[in-house]
């Protein structure tokens, strides 16, 4: 499990307070540098190059450029079965993974990318999401569907809990038998964070509050004031993807639904959904029309520039749309066992501080990452 990352972190803060108790002066700077150890020094630049790092955020570059696979190891814990989402925890520099069939979800060290355990939550985890400092004190919390209930955990408690004593949630939502809960995306606020929830079976996008896990509301359509005085209303149609960012004071969101639609939509103070735009499924290349858009199920959106990138599980492809909706490149096609290939993508996360793509491949067993 994670008793070596624990350990980590004790030396970390032991070594940060034997140099905060170090005074250094002009006069004694040489005489200091003896009593650092050539560790010491490395440990300082790491931390150094980090901090730096994670002030500069990066886009990814739209290249595809292959990077490695994470999963395709057979006979190893590091074997994948069926995975369905992926994040990262920046703060405990780690790379989640839930792995569904085999119950667990599996983490990797961010910047090795070396797998190093896992951990049980008490359904096999689908779809999930990290909500950051949950407790006022910097702490990540886990909310992750089992498909037809939510539960929230404290991160660190997963990750020191193991397969014979396993971390209890802080709260979980009722089961719902006839539900088919999936992608989540948090919008943060100051008067308490929510959850926006997926529920490809009831067609309707569920708002739970982070801190307790009641329900707030629950959405079934979005407007469109594309004709002024006229307003068309859009019914959700198997919703399954969704992301959230705040953007020049607005509250804005990425619906992807199974239903063949894909919408950028802004909240607006009362809490109406209204459709910015909806994305084109298809597109004019060389004089004939070609789909780039099947059974969107996953929807990321990119902060550093505002792309959007849509997980396409019909074509099994990847699609990059602008701001304004306008289509940018697709990438991939379905085939197993290449590093060009898919089989149903069910979600995409970004590597921030390298401007990285990790794709999970569910039906090839693996994650692929791109820059």
């Amino acid at each position: 499990m994670l008793a070596s990352s624990s350990s980590v972190d004790n030396n970390d803060e032991n070594f940060e307070s034997r140099l905060k108790k170090r005074k250094i002066n002009p006069e004694e700077a040489k005489q200091e540098e003896t009593k650092l150890t050539s560790e010491e020094v490395d440990n300082l630049f790491a931390k150094l190059g980090k901090k730096l790092k994670s002030k500069i955020p990066v886009a990814f570059s739209l290249d595809f450029e292959y990077v490695q696979t994470k999963g395709d190891k057979f006979n190893t814990p590091e074997k994948m079965n069926a995975p369905l989402d992926v994040k990262i925890s920046y703060r405990n520099e780690i790379i989640l993974v839930s792995d569904s069939v085999n119950g667990r979800i599996m983490v990797f060290d961010l910047n090795s990318g070396l797998y190093k355990s896992d951990f049980f939550t008490e359904l096999a985890p689908w779809q999930f999401v990290l909500e950051e400092n949950y407790d006022g004190e910097k702490n990540e919390a886990l909310i992750c569907s089992t498909g037809n209930n939510y539960l929230k955990y404290d991160l660190l408690q997963l990750l020191k809990s193991d397969r014979s004593r396993r971390a209890t949630p802080i709260w979980k939502t009722k089961f719902e038998r006839f539900s088919c809960f999936q992608c989540c995306a948090i919008k943060y606020e100051t008067s308490g964070n929510t959850l926006y929830c997926c529920n490809s079976a009831t067609d309707t996008i569920v708002v739970y509050s982070c801190a307790n896990g009641s329900v707030v509301k629950k959405i079934t359509q979005a407007v469109s004031f594309e004709i002024p005085n006229d307003p068309i209303n859009y019914s959700f149609a198997r919703p399954v993807g969704i992301d959230y960012n705040f953007n020049s004071g607005a509250h804005e969101f990425v619906l992807a639904m199974m239903g063949e639609s894909v919408f950028y939509i802004r909240e607006s103070p009362d809490g109406t959904w209204v459709v910015r735009n909806e994305l084109e499924t298809t597109v004019v290349q060389d004089g004939s029309e070609k789909t780039i858009l099947d059974m969107p199920c996953a929807a990321l959106i990119d902060r550093n520039n505002h792309n959007v990138i849509i997980c396409s599980y019909g074509t099994s492809s990847m699609a990059v749309f602008n701001k304004e909706g306008t289509f940018i490149k697709s990438f991939g096609a379905r085939g197993r066992n290449e590093n060009n290939r898919f089989m149903d993508q069910t979600s995409c996360c970004l590597n921030e501080i390298t401007g990285e793509l990790l794709i999970v491949d569910s039906h090839n067993n693996r994650v692929q990452i791109y820059k």
